[in-house]
């Protein structure tokens, strides 16, 4: 929580989501289960201590259901004023995490969890895009709200499918983990549109096992995280909020102006959009790294305040480890999967005629591959795919009857059987460009720091 200047309160929550993206010969799964394995340890220590408890609930709730239907049989007899039944007390179910993504059943665990939050962790997140109207079938965008809000840990009503009643949840939220592959993100990419889905999930870049050197477990680390993360496990939660220390507001205020400057640097819209979501990222990862300090020192809450070490470690996450992924998963997209061969075929097109811009009117003239897009439906995803790379953006008015661009500005790159972020060509906006961003980004693309 930070308060500012103005007096309004900002506050952050601890939720992060994450998705591994990577071919299934990357092993983002086994990387998944090693990260998790004590955290799947936990949680089954947790169950398994509820279950006795459980199966006494159980057998008082068919005892109860007994009673009460005798009941009902002697008040519609004789309306004695019978005491009616007692129903058994319910006894907490601690939950750390599911895999199931209907939306009613994660409410219900919500709601009788006496943590609050869940973890959904899948092992591939296409089920859980399918898994809701908006990105499966698309009759309906009912379901997209709610899970957008679960980003943010709020208060919400969620409807029950079949009875026709709701969940009222104190706070709607928790964390998603898991992984996907880049054809299959690719495929959907397109439907998630600019309602910034797609930009909660932190990405991580998997590499092919070639690329990745075998050597030993630090047994020394594995223990260290095994008993921090049993600590975390066993934390509770202060009644007042975490507060930034004035030194770590005053650096969060220098790395927001990064972040403005990166976003207006000249970078593809799809990354411009996961930057707008920085800032609050960073609040959420100080608080992490604040729970995650207290929890080494066997804590059972956190420190009241964020000290400067603490706000400079969240920084340091961003900039060393989500940045360069970041830009390879955004800056990159083009090169994904068989959703994106136009692009690629389209970058050929602009790179061979050295063109500025180009209206979709011409294309169809010019470019047989734009012929191939027989419906309109089809060329806006086209324009779409397109403009969330980087490669164009709109110029002018659009067409009222088809929602695409009358005519559109090319973003000039390097092709060399991967797209090189440049910035526009105006000199101001590469300036801009090159002193926003972190080398991290330069190594990205294939340069080295200094190199033009």
């Amino acid at each position: 929580e930070d308060s500012g200047e103005d007096g309004r309160t900002w506050r952050e929550k601890p939720i992060l989501w994450g998705a591994v993206v990577g071919d299934p010969s990357t092993g983002k799964g086994p990387a998944l289960d090693i990260a998790l394995h004590k955290f799947y340890k936990i949680a089954a220590a947790l169950r398994a201590k509820d279950e006795s408890l459980w199966e006494q609930y159980d057998k008082d709730s068919k005892i109860y259901e007994k009673r009460m239907q005798s009941w009902y049989v002697e008040q519609a007899k004789t309306p004695t004023g019978l005491m009616e039944p007692s129903a058994p007390t319910k006894p907490p179910r601690e939950r750390l995490w599911t895999d199931d993504v209907t939306k009613e059943v994660v409410a219900k665990l919500l709601t009788e969890n006496p943590r609050g939050k869940i973890c959904i962790v899948k092992d591939e997140l296409a089920s859980w895009f399918g898994g809701f109207d908006a990105y499966g079938n698309g009759k309906s965008d009912k379901d997209r709200p709610d899970w957008l809000s679960f980003y943010e840990s709020k208060e919400r009503y969620i409807d029950r499918a079949m009875e026709g009643r709701s969940y009222h949840v104190d706070s709607w939220g928790g964390v998603i983990l898991g992984g996907i592959q880049p054809e299959v993100l690719s495929k959907i990419s397109g439907k998630l549109g600019a309602d910034g889905m797609l930009q909660r999930f932190q990405i991580i870049v998997s590499k092919p096992k070639r690329q990745i050197a075998k050597r030993p477990a630090d047994a020394d680390a594995v223990r260290d995280w095994n008993r921090i993360m049993e600590n975390l496990a066993a934390m509770q939660p202060d009644t007042q909020s975490v507060q930034l220390s004035p030194e770590a507001a005053a650096f969060m205020d220098q790395q927001v102006e990064w972040i403005s400057n990166a976003m207006q640097s000249g970078v593809a819209p799809a990354l411009v959009a996961a930057l707008g979501k920085w800032e609050g990222l960073f609040g959420r990862l100080m608080l992490v790294s604040q729970c995650i300090s207290a929890a080494a020192l066997g804590m059972r809450s956190p420190a009241a305040y964020v000290p400067l070490k603490v706000a400079q470690q969240a920084w340091a996450w961003m900039q060393s480890l989500l940045w360069p992924h970041a830009v390879t998963f955004y800056m990159g997209q083009a090169d994904q999967g068989d959703e994106y061969a136009s692009v690629k075929a389209f970058a050929d097109y602009c790179l061979a005629r050295d063109v500025e811009a180009v209206q979709p009117y011409e294309m169809t003239q010019r470019w047989s591959h734009y012929r191939r897009f027989k419906t309109i439906q089809q060329r806006r995803e086209f324009w779409a795919r397109v403009e969330q790379v980087g490669w164009v953006r709109p110029l002018g008015a659009f067409d009222r009857n088809n929602a695409i661009a009358r005519a559109y500005e090319i973003n000039p790159r390097v092709y060399d059987g991967r797209f090189r972020a440049q910035a526009f060509t105006a000199k101001s906006a590469a300036v801009r460009y090159r002193d926003a961003m972190h080398p991290a980004m330069v190594r990205a693309q294939g340069r080295e720091p200094g190199e033009d």
